[in-house]
């Protein structure tokens, strides 16, 4: 008996539907849901109706209709499995804890690169994750991420290095330094802006595409009045660090990035780390979560307060040269791990502000250490002085969990 052509077509398409709302569905629960529980889910809700249809089908459209769905479901699960699998590049030495560690980064999916270092001796350089998921590229310890306020601490460098040659002193009026200095502002020192105590109103976190949305917001900033009197309490501010590049642009007569480039940048050998003005070679793309990437940013946004790129092996060059005097003199060094100003728990620490560092203790140890955060990258440094101990984390997923920071700092501070 000869099948009507209509029917034929009216299966197929009822088929397309199943598919395509089968495909929504992996979709929406791969955003919620972890690959974990999706997977053994999808094959039990996939088989059940399988055989439901299989039992109830007296007609060959039904069948293929099974088929499709057997075969669908199989190129789904292989997809997942490739965007999901444990991928990481790179070392770890033959230590309890490293070992411990490097387990625990692949138990929690974690997506970008770490470097933990002690007595001067690398325990773990390696990247985890995917820095390009479309295109299946994984991290390495040498991919570039982009470090959000951590940023933050080279612009306090640059103005110490400025204080150093004599060009201005951190207790200079930020007036002296600016043209079209706002009234409001005469008060207010580059100590004040170091240690997030000026009161200028801060931005709120947010995906600029356009410098006109930029300047826009800058010249806001300007214009409102100080939120407290300068050095009265500490309240972060991203527009001060943005004034503090401006200040050392007029007081050097260069450009921010070559000033840094030239002066901390080259002289560390930090070949993989540079002030981003334009698409940077190497650099993983930000994911706001699972697949998704991040808005694309106008980086003209990020200046003093977070513009820069780097690795997770240049942050260590720099790292340890922050126990020499490469760069600046003992004094210098020292104030800028001075807690200057009281400030609220941040990762896990109480203590205080330094300068583009926060100061103080946890879990009964010192430490100076500072977070970052930009559309689809998460970044922390953190220095444990009287340990010799360095943790180094740059991630491409936006919603990384500072907890996995905690958990790392407990299992080496604690040796648990």
């Amino acid at each position: 008996m000869q099948r009507n052509p209509e029917n034929i077509d009216s299966e197929w398409k009822s088929i397309a539907l199943l598919l395509g709302v089968m495909l929504a569905v992996f979709a929406g629960l791969y955003l919620i849901l972890p690959p974990s529980v999706i997977l053994p889910l999808a094959a039990f809700v996939i088989g059940f109706v399988v055989v439901v249809l299989f039992i109830r089908a007296g007609r060959s459209g039904w069948q293929t209709a099974c088929l499709a769905l057997v075969l669908m479901t199989a190129l789904l699960s292989a997809l997942i499995f490739l965007l999901t699998r444990p991928v990481s590049t790179g070392t770890v030495a033959s230590d309890p804890a490293a070992s411990q560690i490097d387990k625990l980064l692949q138990g929690k999916s974690f997506s970008g690169a770490v470097l933990i270092a002690q007595n001067d001796q690398v325990l773990v350089r390696k990247a985890y994750g995917y820095a390009d998921r479309s295109r299946m590229i994984a991290n390495t310890p040498d991919t570039r991420f982009r470090l959000g306020s951590v940023s933050k601490q080279f612009t306090a460098m640059a103005i110490l290095m400025l204080q150093a040659r004599g060009k201005l002193n951190v207790q200079d009026r930020i007036c002296k330094h600016l043209a079209d200095c706002p009234t409001v502002w005469e008060d207010i020192t580059i100590h004040h802006l170091l240690t997030h105590s000026s009161g200028m109103r801060d931005y709120l976190a947010q995906c600029f595409s356009s410098a006109d949305q930029v300047q826009q917001t800058i010249l806001q900033a300007r214009s409102q009045p100080l939120a407290f009197e300068p050095g009265a309490r500490a309240a972060y501010s991203n527009v001060g660090y943005r004034v503090l590049a401006e200040i050392v642009e007029r007081v050097s007569g260069e450009r921010y990035g070559p000033f840094l480039q030239k002066n901390i940048f080259g002289p560390l050998h930090m070949t993989r780390t540079a002030f981003e003005t334009s698409e940077t070679p190497g650099l993983a793309v930000g994911y706001t979560d699972k697949f998704l990437p991040a808005c694309p940013m106008d980086m003209s946004f990020e200046y003093g307060e977070g513009g820069i790129n780097s690795t997770v092996e240049d942050l260590y060059h720099w790292e340890q040269a922050l126990n020499t005097e490469k760069l600046i003199s003992l004094p210098l060094l020292e104030s800028i791990f001075t807690a200057h100003m009281p400030a609220d728990d941040q990762m896990g620490i109480t203590g205080g502000i330094g300068y583009g560092w926060g100061v103080g203790q946890q879990l009964g140890h010192s430490v100076s250490l500072h977070g970052g955060f930009i559309q689809g990258f998460t970044s922390v440094i953190a220095r444990f002085p009287d340990d010799h101990l360095t943790l180094i984390m740059l991630s491409n997923q936006q919603n990384y969990d500072e907890s996995i920071y905690r958990l790392l700092a407990g299992k080496l501070l604690t040796q648990e």
